[in-house]
């Protein structure tokens, strides 16, 4: 068995939305210093490589105009004003995405593609993820927010999040 391969199976890890593997050429390189994939590793691999991008294309995608404000973008479980009532903002979250007023705000959320970890936005920052969501929330003049001055476009849906200017991508290489 081929160390990259072996690498791929660890990381199965189940997080409630597909079984947690990335796609391997986002992890690996098809061979290195231990060896070359076996036909049937390889065929396996590119088998759940289809099967997540199939996954993906059949998520729903919100679009959606939000008002000026300011703005939180990121994983929700952060937002201190959402602490208190996280529980019945998980439960708000059952079926994602979602938009809505929660809590007196203006919420769009979705799930990232693959659960947990740091995603690059367009504009420079890794936003961090621990509870699979990634979110933008209005918020009073609170830290971590974004100022947009004039009504703006939102996306989310299929890995990909956009909020007015900011795009995250937490679907990795699978074009």
């Amino acid at each position: 068995m081929s160390t990259w391969y072996k690498t791929w199976l660890k990381t199965a890890q189940p997080n409630g939305d597909g079984d947690g593997r990335p796609l391997l050429d986002d992890l690996l390189p098809w061979d290195d210093e231990e060896g070359r994939a076996t036909d049937e590793e390889r065929e396996e691999i590119e088998s759940f490589n289809r099967e997540e991008r199939e996954r993906l294309a059949k998520r729903r995608i919100l679009r959606t105009t939000l008002p000026p404000g300011d703005y939180y973008i990121g994983d929700p479980c952060y937002l201190q004003a959402l602490k208190p009532d996280w529980d019945n903002f998980v439960s708000w979250t059952d079926e994602l995405p979602r938009e809505g007023i929660f809590q007196g705000r203006h919420i769009v959320v979705d799930s990232t593609a693959y659960g947990d970890g740091g995603f690059p936005g367009s504009d420079g920052k890794t936003y961090g993820v621990d509870s699979g969501l990634i979110a933008i929330v209005e918020l009073k003049r609170e830290e971590k927010s974004r100022h947009f001055s004039k009504p703006f476009g939102v996306q989310v849906g299929q890995g990909i999040f956009v909020f007015g200017d900011i795009t995250i991508n937490t679907r990795g290489n699978i074009e």
